[in-house]
């Protein structure tokens, strides 16, 4: 009698435990944080704009950017499997409901070993014209030029002048109007003229010049050796230098979409006409 109501009694106990176990509704599928982990190719190459591990929610849109270090420039977001979710290094991704790996994939490209990777020497050259009423050169002004750089001059006289000759921190390096000095020092540079009235030689009016516009594509790809922009007679030898800037390499000149050279360093020769050479990096 004793076994019976015992039994009884724990059977009566189990009875109200299980009525009161209420367990909570487990969460809905898809709605819980799931871990985003960004990786780079190959490693440690780069940095992004999050923490490399983060938890995101299922359909929420993560801002994602990835930023090149060194001699590495981005290619392209992988997922884990290798395939390719954006080119673009700044991208908005929708989280899915799963853990997920994104790779950022970077390709090494090193400072052009064209240039040098000291300082470069340069110099300060002045140029100028004696009289502002004898006439006007094609470059004016103080600027700083590579030592062993060519610098490409054109004086042009006006009406009732005409061109002397060019000097350099005044003696006579040249008595044509058109010549190109080698930059070995900081110099001023002068053309001359003199008064000439009537002189049948000379045109009524200064020489029709053209302009040269210089142009980097990219934009920050890199830099020159003159002024965009500055103004050259038809058949003037301009010698041209590009220069990239870090993390970009030269690939060619280009003039209305065709390539003149896949040197950085040319000369080119003006056409009657406005051109823009692009360099392309």
């Amino acid at each position: 009698m004793k076994r019976y109501v015992t039994l009884l009694l724990t059977c009566m106990m189990f009875v109200s435990m299980w009525a009161q176990y209420n367990p909570k509704n487990p969460a809905e599928p898809g709605t819980a944080p799931w871990k985003l982990t960004l990786k780079t190719i190959p490693a440690d190459v780069g940095s992004f704009n999050i923490n490399r591990n983060t938890s995101q929610a299922a359909g929420s849109n993560v801002k994602i950017t990835a930023y090149n270090n060194g001699n590495f420039v981005f290619k392209d977001w992988e997922s884990e499997n290798g395939t390719v979710v954006s080119q673009s290094a700044s991208f908005t991704y929708t989280m899915p409901a799963k853990n997920t790996v994104l790779v950022a994939r970077y390709a090494y490209s090193p400072s052009n070993p064209d240039e040098p990777s000291q300082a470069v020497e340069t110099a300060m050259v002045s140029v100028s014209s004696a009289s502002s009423e004898g006439g006007y050169t094609n470059i004016s002004g103080k600027k700083q030029y590579e030592i062993g750089s060519t610098v490409s001059l054109q004086a042009y006289n006006y009406s009732n002048f005409k061109f002397v000759n060019w000097t350099a921190d005044g003696e006579i390096v040249s008595t044509s109007s058109s010549f190109r000095y080698t930059v070995s020092r900081s110099v001023s540079i002068v053309a001359h003229f003199v008064y000439s009235p009537g002189n049948p030689a000379e045109p009524a009016s200064a020489q029709l010049a053209h302009r040269l516009y210089l142009k980097s594509s990219p934009s920050e790809g890199g830099y020159f050796n003159i002024k965009s922009g500055d103004n050259y007679n038809a058949g003037t030898s301009v010698a041209l230098r590009a220069y990239s800037n870090t993390s970009y390499r030269f690939k060619n000149w280009t003039e209305d979409g065709e390539i003149v050279s896949t040197n950085s360093q040319f000369s080119y020769t003006m056409p009657d006409k406005t051109v823009t050479l692009v360099a392309n990096f």
